[in-house]
């Protein structure tokens, strides 16, 4: 079973880093439980149990550095900054373990037959030195592996933690049932073949809810993000320490009595407990401190709105992106008013379209975005002024209610009624949230109701300042275009100066060659300058202007490619599929598409080495729309710099740069409602990604 899911996950997915590691993750467990069997039942006196044995812990030794891995990898839109981040990790966890079981392979375990309670000889593997280290290994690891899977089950919400839930709850029966065994066998120096039945049960079990799940919902790829700090209070951690912890405690005590004394030391233990509970229930102050407790948290509504605020100023505390703000609150009232889809749409003044800003429902918020753009936004807006607070949609029979149901469709034939919250601002229309899919079905209550209109209202709240807040630094940044744009006027002045002064002196020394030569030179310098600096002043506004046209996106890309002079030592690799066309200003394209390429040749230049490197240039056809990857091997960038500069005017890495290429390019992506992605790291290398609608409003 375990190989037959292994092999279901790679061919019924697309081929993905986690669908492989997860086929060879459940291999190395068909294989560990196929040798357990097998020396389970070998009598005492074949010659093949040590290598059973044997073969078992060299499979074992595979399984850290594999599962480690997935558990990095599966359903996390950032893996790659994980895979980093555990770099020195990972490669621990597959050198060590292996290198302890091929280094020293003959001292791993010395095999001895003793009698069973029925008086029946049994075969025990005796840990030796190397084989304690191993196990020990393999333990560290198991609980590493159930941290990872804690942590990426937390941070899914709604349909996404529906989906992953079956096969998070399967993998922590693995590889809890293995922190059992382990300690087990490390707590007693045996490999008892009992522990081997323990696993091959677990993983038996595990299987059919693995089954089960890919019956309900597949094997997805799906886009967790997870945070990078370690948690704080993970639940992994504490169970498996407490577990351990009491594990030595006890075999401790035992050993140290020990025969006879164990039975007087559980009985001594299990009274001394019960005085000390008689203690704490006759105890006044605990009397007292039980009654607050209840009337607390027992006697109250079934919302505490203290906590309920505590938790959303914590939550939304230190967010500076807007889009980031919405995905908390999503994710946040998904989780208190128990609801699987959350969808949170904007109204975009400048467009007067609704525009999907966070879902806890889909998966490709492409898709999406595309549906929004039929949809009668206006109208909509319209209405929902009129409503005051939140409302049953489902009991709305007017036409615009139901692109709103067709955007948040019910999953779960027992999910209930969607609901609708209009965001209002005075009169000023901020967008809507839609909330469907509540677990059981159960209808918001009036007190209910209230809580989710006061969380509405805070965001609404939070959405304004941070509206207010980008529009002050856009307006610091133009003023401080204003001011720098006087240095600019200064190197045009002195251009000017420059050519004036050549054409004075072009009479008197025309018949130089060596002063004409010299001027030729010296006009094509100023020339270029002035036209750079024309260029890139000229395209920093606050409204582009689109002449859309239909364009294939791959020949933009030739088109630049063609015009853009190769740098020494650079190669420029290219992997152009077959795309639909798209309504695009084929002009104001092609400056993003040659910024990013000039970024990558002189991110590999400004490397210095003389090395040289690699641009690659990819595009793809995606849901809803196509896509454009620009990836170079240069000097990289900071992850403080892309977060806080890259996509701001004057801020540049560059000696000689200007800051207006990014910001330029991310106003013309936004403009055709697309969007720009960068992943950086330094001294590896940029990623561009580029998404770009089939169709533009």
């Amino acid at each position: 079973m375990a190989a037959a899911l292994g092999l279901v996950a790679v061919l019924g997915n697309t081929k993905s880093l986690a669908s492989w590691l997860f086929l060879a993750g459940m291999l190395t467990l068909a294989s560990e439980s196929l040798l357990g069997g097998l020396y389970v039942q070998c009598s005492p006196a074949q010659a093949t149990v040590v290598g059973l044995f044997k073969a078992q812990l060299f499979t074992q030794a595979w399984m850290p550095g594999l599962w480690l891995s997935f558990s990095l990898v599966f359903a996390r839109g950032n893996y790659r900054e994980f895979l980093l981040q555990w770099r020195l990790v990972l490669v621990v966890a597959f050198v060590l373990p292996l290198g302890i079981v091929l280094g020293v392979y003959a001292d791993l375990v010395t095999i001895v037959v003793a009698r069973s309670a029925a008086g029946e000889p049994a075969v025990y593997g005796v840990l030796q030195g190397p084989g304690k280290l191993l196990t020990s290994t393999l333990l560290i690891a198991a609980v590493i592996i159930l941290f990872n899977f804690e942590k990426t089950f937390r941070a899914a919400v709604g349909v996404t933690r529906w989906r992953v839930k079956f096969l998070m709850v399967a993998l922590c029966i693995v590889f809890g049932t293995k922190i059992y065994t382990l300690s087990q066998t490390l707590l007693f120096s045996v490999l008892n073949p009992a522990m081997a039945a323990i696993d091959a049960v677990a993983l038996l079990l595990a299987c059919g809810l693995m089954t089960i799940g890919y019956i309900r919902s597949g094997l997805h790829d799906l886009d967790i993000y997870p945070s990078r700090a370690v948690l704080s209070q993970s639940l992994t951690l504490i169970l498996v320490g407490a577990y351990l912890i009491g594990t030595g405690v006890l075999a401790e005590a035992v050993k140290f009595w020990g025969g006879s004394y164990a039975f007087l030391v559980q009985v001594f233990t299990i009274i001394l407990a019960l005085a000390v509970l008689a203690m704490v229930m006759l105890s006044d102050r605990f009397k007292l401190s039980l009654t607050r407790f209840v009337s607390r948290h027992f006697r109250r509504p079934k919302y505490d709105f203290r906590t309920i605020w505590a938790q959303l100023t914590q939550r939304l505390a230190g967010v500076v992106e807007t889009e980031q703000l919405c995905v908390v609150a999503a994710q946040l009232i998904a989780e208190t008013f128990d609801t699987l889809s959350t969808n949170l749409l904007l109204f975009e003044t400048q467009r007067n379209q609704l525009v999907l800003a966070a879902s806890t429902s889909q998966v490709n918020k492409t898709d999406a975005m595309t549906e929004l753009e039929w949809i009668d936004s206006a109208a909509i807006a319209e209405a929902l002024k009129q409503y005051k607070e939140p409302f049953d949609l489902d009991k709305i029979t007017a036409e615009w209610a139901q692109p709103l149901r067709e955007i948040t469709p019910i999953q779960f034939s027992h999910g209930g009624h969607r609901f609708c919250v209009p965001l209002m601002s005075k009169e000023r229309f901020v967008g809507v949230l839609v909330l469907a899919d509540r677990v059981a079905g159960m209808v918001l209550t009036q007190e209910e109701l209230d809580l989710l209109q006061f969380i509405a209202d805070e965001l609404v709240s939070r959405l304004m300042h941070q509206y207010f807040t980008e529009s002050l630094v856009q307006s610091r940044e133009f003023a401080a275009f204003q001011s720098i744009s006087t240095f600019f006027v200064h190197d045009l002045k002195n251009a000017a100066a420059s050519l004036q002064l050549t054409l004075q002196n072009l009479p008197k020394h025309f018949d130089d060659p060596e002063f004409r030569a010299d001027a030729v030179r010296g006009l094509a310098n100023t020339a270029e300058r002035i036209r750079t600096l024309i260029e890139r002043l000229s395209d920093i506004r606050r409204n582009l202007e689109l002449h859309l046209v239909e364009s294939d996106l791959n020949e933009l890309v030739e088109e630049v490619l063609g015009e853009i002079i190769e740098m020494p030592h650079v190669v420029i690799e290219k992997k152009l599929a077959t795309l639909a066309k798209i309504q695009v200003d084929r002009n104001h394209i092609k400056s993003v598409v040659t910024n990013l390429i000039l970024n990558a040749q002189e991110a590999i230049a400004a490397q210095g080495n003389g090395a040289g490197g690699t641009v690659a240039i990819k595009t793809e056809h995606t849901a809803g729309g196509v896509e454009l990857v620009v990836s170079d091997d240069g000097c990289g960038m900071p992850l403080e710099f892309i977060q806080k500069s890259l996509f701001h005017p004057f801020q540049s890495t560059k000696k000689k740069g200007l800051g207006i290429g990014m910001f330029q390019a991310r106003m013309i992506i936004k403009a055709h409602g697309g969007s720009i992605q960068v992943n950086s790291v330094p001294d590896r290398g940029t990623t561009f990604c580029i998404r770009l609608p089939l169709t533009n409003n």
